[in-house]
């Protein structure tokens, strides 16, 4: 799923469905690992998962970890070359 065409290079064969969506007439969602995902009604009479369960046992505070052994302080080099993998231009 992707909300431009020709993100992924995927043969035509392999696409089990196309069209297109907005925020308020359809949405999906996706078991963990399902084989797809599902769109709309046919996702509404599934539970609810346990959020607040997951989050309270998980969460992990920030000022609760432990300071790093070492911090790289990155070059200017190091910095540009980051930014141009993530895509970001001399405007950015």
């Amino acid at each position: 799923m992707a909300s431009e065409v020709g993100v992924l290079d995927i043969a035509p064969e392999r696409v089990l469905e196309k069209g297109g969506s907005s925020p308020v007439a359809s949405s999906w969602w996706t078991p963990p690992r399902a084989d797809r995902g599902r769109r709309g009604a046919e996702g509404a009479d599934r539970p609810d998962p346990p959020w607040r369960a997951w989050l309270d046992e998980h969460l992990v505070r920030l000022n609760e970890l432990p300071p790093p052994p070492q911090v790289h302080e990155p070059d200017h080099e190091t910095v540009l070359r980051r930014q141009e993998v993530f895509g970001y231009t001399s405007e950015d």
